[in-house]
């Protein structure tokens, strides 16, 4: 690959471009009586007739206040209000754990006799607990999103966390395109509120497009996920809304490259309005570095919550984002000498949701969308789309079932760009992938089954039917899985699940319309499977260990249409025409180690995994998600009261890189691999909390790539007069990316 070539794959890349399972029955904190507040009665004035407080319950269920910051007086009278309380702890299979929960307490005067404990009021407190109920399918890692917002290297955006897991690999560090056990970064779903978002961060390694206060509890699936979330042959990362309380609230936030925020706004007590917003001026820090370019950005999030108060609620949700870059880069040729780089996407949906009694409920959501992308002259989509979809879950005897249907119908256009280099210019475009219809609908049905025998075993099963139907044909996949966890003993389980999808063959990176198009390179197929064991450790520490297999067909490989296919012999030179389908396949192992406390928490996790593929043309190769080793660990630490720190630390093997060349006594292409070095990052970040009185405020200073590492992403060859490279070629590097990170929060 030549150095042009290989920057301008990298800087379209930074443009555009679980781990195991678990399923138990939890039970969250339950209060039994909570104590009031006694404060001076000039103070409870100021702080007013309630205060809402997060605590860790443990075992024994003895509560202490977690994170919550405050000043002195204020917080010893609020620790011996939680420690009068009596709260049951949380349960796993009616085995006790450790669980975080809110509470609101009652303020009052102080009395010179001592205040009685008294029952809680009517309305039930908010929680947001690790631990809890729910007839949803658990089989993911699950991860509160207030838990894991400021860890370091994130930039602020929970959805980050997921590149830390087991089992999932980035593109290139710090950026968000992730093979997820071996599938391409488009084979994975990202949803917030149910909604998918085809772009989940700014300019690809800026902040989130979702606020990460609007981010409650997060899933991911690496493998064999419910079958409402179909039609991709990869994982699916799930960002539950945050609970939208009916008070008057908000939080602001001030970052050297952008400024969010965030106000909820009640009507009365069944009706809020909630919005959040970004706006980045990134520009003028950009182009200091290249001069030439421009960059802005912003997006916004709205919803607004309906109860009609006889078991009926109405969501209405806006969200949208806007990315552009202005670039003039005379070396980079293929991008052209002056292009712009627009990504821009809008979605508006209507939902319903009533509630039919004994646990019962039935929905309906109609979701409209607009999606453009445009990569300079090489490539330009525009797309509308309409969603409607259905459910009802209800239960069946012991069994807890779930159907539903979905469509989604979409049209649009897609423009072919005027660049002679194929790794840029949509190689898929011109090779046939998109010719033909515009427009594509997708049709489906699914059901799925939860069957329980407390404290024997947990059996997941679903099942789904998929139609796309383009002006040249239609095509009908099923898509069954099933997932087995059994109960050894206490603290032990044992699990085991297999599942097939199907997904339309797109341009492998997720970028806003590519994937709502119709094309002609057929189906992908994923044939997943996963086993393993988890266990309850003393300490508050979890231990997760599974082994994978995935087995994929028909799926676009970048390494045959993406990476250099240039083959010169003495003055002749050509391009190797490659079919970009391809059978792959991907064993591995994950491990992860977790520990949740109130002054040290954080994870260690450990992916090891090989990979093999096999072209059309009928080589075999070593496809670039071959990265047989990755480490990620992740820690906080509390060493004073408001004072933290925390560390990121990311270790992995090199990727195989591959050049073609043409075998001279076969004349036939053959392909000359080579495994990069090994790669380290360290991430870090230091804040402090406190309470001003009129709200919370946070002062933030963090390090992105601490240890000034330049990572391996490419290979600069000699070739000899037959064009074979000699081995071994140069690694390329880029530039050690260091991004420190001022930040200033307040909360009210």
């Amino acid at each position: 690959m030549s150095g042009r070539s290989a920057l301008a794959i990298v800087v379209l890349a930074w443009i555009a471009a679980t781990a195991p399972a678990r399923a138990q029955s939890l039970q969250p904190p339950q209060v039994i009586a909570l104590a009031p507040v006694e404060l001076d009665a000039a103070r409870v004035a100021e702080v007013g007739a309630s205060i809402e407080v997060r605590v860790i319950v443990d075992r024994d269920g003895r509560a202490s206040l977690d994170h919550d910051v405050m000043e002195p007086g204020l917080r010893g009278a609020v620790e011996d209000a939680i420690a009068r309380s009596r709260i049951a702890p949380a349960t796993r299979d009616g085995t006790a754990i450790v669980a975080r929960a809110r509470v609101r307490l009652d303020v009052r005067a102080r009395e010179v006799a001592p205040a009685p404990v008294i029952e809680p009021p009517p309305i039930e407190p908010s929680f947001r607990a690790l631990a809890r109920t729910t007839p949803e399918p658990t089989s993911a890692m699950i991860l509160e999103a207030e838990e894991v917002r400021d860890l370091p290297g994130l930039q602020g955006d929970p959805f980050r966390v997921v590149e830390t897991l087991p089992g999932v690999v980035p593109l290139l560090s710090g950026l968000p395109f992730l093979y997820v056990r071996g599938a391409p970064p488009a084979g994975t779903i990202t949803l917030w509120d149910d909604i998918p978002v085809p772009s989940l961060f700014h300019v690809a390694a800026g902040p989130s497009t979702i606020h990460a206060a609007r981010l409650g509890e997060m899933r991911l699936w690496p493998g064999v996920a419910p079958a409402r979330y179909g039609r991709h042959v990869g994982g699916v990362v799930l960002g539950a809304a945050a609970p939208i309380e009916p008070r008057l609230g908000g939080e602001v936030e001030l970052r050297l490259l952008d400024v969010n925020g965030m106000i909820t706004v009640p009507i009365d007590r069944r009706h809020v309005v909630q919005a959040s917003g970004r706006y980045g001026y990134p520009g003028w820090i950009v182009g200091a570095a290249l001069p030439g370019v421009e960059l802005d950005y912003w997006d916004y999030q709205l919803t607004a919550d309906l109860d009609d108060g006889h078991g009926g609620h109405t969501r209405l949700i806006a969200l949208g984002a806007y990315d552009r870059l202005r670039q003039d880069l005379t070396d980079i040729e293929t991008l052209g000498e002056q292009s712009d780089v627009l990504l821009h996407f809008h979605r508006v949906e209507a939902r319903h949701v009533r509630s039919l009694g004994g646990g019962a409920e039935f929905g309906a959501a109609l979701r409209l969308g607009y999606d453009q992308s445009q990569l300079g002259e090489a490539v330009g989509v525009e797309v509308w789309s309409a969603s409607p979809r259905l459910w009802s879950s209800f239960a069946l005897g012991f069994a807890r079932l779930r159907v539903g249907a979905d469509l989604v119908a979409s049209g649009g256009r897609i423009e072919s760009g005027r660049s002679d280099d194929p790794a840029i210019a949509g190689a898929l475009i011109r090779e046939g992938a998109y010719s033909g219809a515009r427009t594509r609908t997708a049709a489906g049905a699914y059901v799925e089954a939860l069957l329980p025998i407390p404290g024997v075993l947990r059996l997941e099963l679903g099942a789904r039917i998929d139609t796309w139907v383009t002006a040249r044909e239609v095509q009908v996949a099923p898509s069954p899985r099933a997932r087995l966890v059994v109960h050894v003993w206490e603290g032990v389980d044992l699990h085991a699940a297999m599942g097939l999808a199907h997904q339309p063959a797109v341009l492998f990176l997720p970028l806003p319309g590519f994937a709502d198009l119709a094309v002609d390179r057929g189906l992908q197929r994923s044939l997943q499977s996963d086993w393993g064991i988890s266990l309850a450790l003393p300490l508050g520490i979890s231990l997760e260990a599974q082994g994978f297999f995935h087995y994929f067909d028909q799926v676009l490989l970048p390494d045959l249409y993406v990476q250099d296919r240039e083959i010169c012999v003495q003055s002749w030179c050509t391009q190797v025409e490659l079919d970009p389908r391809a059978r792959a396949r991907v064993l591995g192992l994950e491990v992860l180690a977790r520990r949740d406390g109130r002054d040290v928490s954080g994870w260690i996790s450990y992916t090891l995994s090989e990979a093999t593929a096999r072209a059309h043309e009928g080589f075999e190769f070593v496809p670039g998600f071959d990265v047989r080793h990755v480490i990620q660990a992740m820690g906080r630490a509390r060493i004073w009261e408001g004072l933290e720190i925390a560390i990121r630390v990311l270790v992995r093997s090199g990727r195989v890189v591959g050049r073609y060349f043409i075998e001279p006594t076969q004349l036939t292409a053959q392909r000359y691999e080579q495994r990069l070095p090994w790669f380290f990052r360290g991430d870090a970040e230091i804040a402090y909390a406190w309470d001003a009185g009129w709200g919370r405020l946070r002062v933030s200073l963090g390090w992105t790539n601490v240890t000034l590492s330049e990572e391996p992403i490419a290979l600069e060859c000699n070739h000899d007069s037959n064009g074979r490279p000699e081995a071994p070629c140069a690694v390329q590097t880029a530039p050690p990316i260091f991004l420190p990170s001022l930040g200033i929060r307040a909360e009210l």
